[in-house]
């Protein structure tokens, strides 16, 4: 990373002197535009070198020092999950009285990004949990307002069996 510094600001300080002491007219400017163009290719030079090179993401993130940390990542992903649960609770509890406790089932998916493999977490099902007996239709219909405001599927479990 030091190297590419120094030839960018090498190029940078070529070109700034050679620019100051070329004079005008024709060949000025070629000396000019040659020298706009070195600067751009420094700059531009790992860019190129990442595609033209086949280098992987990894190549490059460990170069600059960079690091993924999954055991972090993971941690705040379940943080994520415990705070869905609790924001979920609290808006439910506003829409219905009888509702003790919400549990998020999850899992995790390996998916590809470009060359890179990750973790996603998948919510497969809400499960509310009801203080009391509940009727077939009080039911359905929470499990309709996790779907239409979530997009989830839920399932709705009472204290006792839920009345037909």
């Amino acid at each position: 990373m030091s190297e590419y510094l120094l030839s960018v600001m090498g190029i940078v300080l070529f070109s700034s002197i050679l620019l100051a002491i070329v004079p005008m007219g024709k060949t000025g400017e070629l000396i000019k535009g040659i020298a706009r163009m070195a600067c751009v290719v420094a700059i531009l030079s790992p860019v190129v070198h990442f595609f033209v090179g086949g280098e992987k993401i990894e190549g490059i993130f460990g170069e600059s020092g960079i690091q993924t940390e999954t055991a972090f990542i993971q941690y705040c992903s379940e943080e994520r999950i415990d705070d869905a649960e609790n924001c979920l609770l609290e808006d439910l509890k506003q829409t219905y009285a009888n509702v003790n406790d919400v549990k998020i089932e999850w899992q995790r998916e390996t998916v590809r990004y470009w060359g890179y493999e990750g973790e996603e977490i998948k919510i497969t099902q809400v499960i509310v949990f009801l203080g009391e007996t509940v009727d077939k239709t009080v039911s359905t219909e929470i499990e309709s307002y996790l779907l239409r405001e979530y997009g989830c599927e839920g399932k709705v479990v009472g204290n006792v069996e839920i009345v037909e």
